[in-house]
């Protein structure tokens, strides 16, 4: 779809370096703790910008962070880091930018700002890491920057001597032995100003729903106060979840045939098949799933694979940056919780227990134990997954009082269906009887990726469809409205236009093809111009005009 072609007048072709990024590698065998800094020398052939870095992180995926850059001042001679690893007053720091984790040995993109401008000759830098841990590989050379058959990286432009790297900045002992850099260096040839591609998403879309609930418990007296002797039922229908809370309904103890799905052990998992399908209200309506999967630590969700979860899963601990919740709300499973940090490797533990008796699958957390070792706490509770029916329940027989293991000592109870979940706040479980949970819960949603490089194609992707929904419309243009205008004036109450539909070019949308490529011109006069986005689908009986909007899509295009 040639969209950028029909509304922008461009003539100036780039000269973009094609030697660019500088690339070490992404083939880590070790790491650092957060805080810390790698550094390395580099020489540079011809005046370049650096507009930004591709770094490896150790984090999981969505872990946020910010990367900053430290040059060697320029009055030292010869120029290289060795002999002022840990002089902090040797050092400047010339930029810095956010970055979010990616998972193992993946880019992890670094916007920096200001851009580093070098003209041609030696630089020494320490890529220092804020709230996150660098990856990076050992060296096989010596204590000398680039020394060995895996130390040095280079192109047409620039030559990256490894290098070292330190758990505390500037702060003795560096780490001995050599140490090789993870990253890619984006770049422009000459001293260019330099723009950054991204996609920022604004507003909602309509109609947002509850679809996810959750009440967290910080100590063990209040989780057992809360739950024990309790159940919470999930009762079924197409169009979502209802919730019951204190449904009688009895614990049924494993027979002598239950098997054990999940290996002893701290952080350990296992899949079981149902013998039967479940159907869950899922984003696309009657979805099922055959297996299920099984966390030693209390969650259960769908499919036969763990999820991705943006942070550890062996307890729930809520961090500055990345909470348990998020990882509730946002794992790419629909999962059911009731997560707390269990051991069944230790001693006198109980195991997780599986079988189906009457098209009803029991997975039972029985006599298991709790963090930490040195205290005898076990919790016995059960998932039951009727065949018959699609309700789940979970009954809870006994919550220990027992604690001491900190942030271990955190109960999270709750739900949360596949994907990204808008947070609605915590629940208190035993009101919460009548919440209706709803599969399809964000509204319509449009995104973009990958970001918006010049040369690059954005997949521009609308989902979150309503039921029956099947036909609209993708707008881009330039002319976005701010705030957006709520269209309850044309019978589309709680749905808002974020762009002008008349300055826009459009592309029709049939379900299920709902993404609409966007390729960029390699033009470098297109460098921050932001290209906005939003979808219009039509939809039965959400509203008296039959139409729901998406939220906006602000597409920055850059040279990175």
């Amino acid at each position: 779809m040639q969209v950028l072609s029909r509304f922008l007048a461009v003539a100036l072709t780039a000269s973009l370096g094609a030697q660019s990024p500088l690339t070490t590698t992404f083939a880590s065998n070790n790491g650092g703790g957060a805080g810390g800094q790698v550094m390395f020398d580099l020489n540079v052939t011809t005046t370049v910008t650096i507009q930004g870095l591709d770094v490896s992180l150790g984090q999981v995926v969505g872990f946020a962070g910010t990367i900053q850059v430290f040059q060697l001042n320029p009055t030292i001679t010869p120029v290289t880091y060795v002999g002022h690893d840990l002089t902090a007053a040797d050092w400047t720091q010339v930029s810095s930018g956010p970055v979010i984790a990616q998972g193992l040995n993946q880019p992890c993109p670094v916007c920096l700002t200001p851009p580093i401008v070098l003209a041609p000759g030696d630089y020494s830098f320490a890529i220092r890491y804020t709230t996150v841990s660098a990856r990076y590989t050992n060296g096989n050379g010596t204590t000398v920057p680039g020394s060995g058959t895996n130390q040095t990286y280079a192109n047409a432009h620039m030559t990256l001597r490894a290098g070292l790297a330190q758990n505390v900045a500037f702060t003795s002992p560096s780490i001995a032995l050599p140490r090789v850099w993870n990253g890619n260096i984006h770049y422009l040839l000459g001293a260019q100003a330099t723009a950054c591609a991204s996609n920022v998403s604004s507003g909602a879309g309509c109609y947002r729903r509850q679809g996810s609930f959750y009440e967290l418990f910080t100590t063990p007296t209040s989780a057992s106060t809360a739950l024990q002797g309790q159940t919470l039922t999930w009762i079924y229908s197409p169009t979502g979840y209802t919730m019951v809370w204190g449904l009688p309904t009895a614990f049924v103890p494993p027979s002598g045939t239950a098997t054990n799905p999940v290996a002893a052990g701290d952080a350990t998992s296992g899949t079981v098949n149902l013998g039967a399908p479940l159907t869950i209200p899922d984003n696309v309506p009657g979805s099922t799933t055959n297996t299920l999967w099984i966390h030693v630590n209390g969650f259960v969700g769908t499919g036969d694979v763990l999820p991705t979860f943006k942070i550890n899963a062996n307890f729930p601990v809520v961090q500055p940056t990345i909470s348990a919740i998020d990882a509730l709300l946002n794992a790419s499973n629909t999962t059911w919780y009731c997560w707390h940090d269990m051991n069944t490797a230790e001693a006198g533990s109980g195991q997780i227990k599986f079988e189906v008796l009457s098209n009803v699958a029991y997975i039972t957390f029985q006599d298991v134990e709790l963090a930490p070792t040195t205290v005898v706490n076990r919790a016995t509770f059960q998932y039951q997954f009727d065949l018959n029916t699609n309700n789940v329940t979970l009954v809870v027989q006994t919550i220990p009082t027992a604690g001491g293991a900190l942030t271990s000592d955190n109960w999270l109870v709750g739900y949360s269906g596949a994907g990204a979940s808008y947070d609605p706040g915590p629940s208190t479980l035993s009101l919460i009887s009548g919440l209706q949970l709803h599969p399809i819960e964000n509204g319509l949603t449009l995104a973009a990726s990958p970001r918006p490089a010049i040369g690059a194609t954005v997949d521009v992707v609308t989902s979150k469809l309503p039921i029956g929904s099947v036909v609209g419309i993708l707008f881009l243009g330039l002319n976005p409205i701010p705030g957006g205008i709520d269209l309850g004036i044309i019978g589309a109450a709680g749905c808002s236009a974020y762009i002008d539909p008349t300055t826009a070019v459009s592309s029709t949308l049939i379900a299920p093809s709902l993404t609409v490529p966007l390729p960029i011109p390699p033009v470098q006069a297109l460098y921050g111009t932001v290209v906005h986005g939003q979808s219009v689908m039509l939809a039965p009986g959400e509203n008296p005009f039959g139409l729901v909007t998406s939220n906006a899509v602000a597409m920055t295009i850059g040279s990175f």
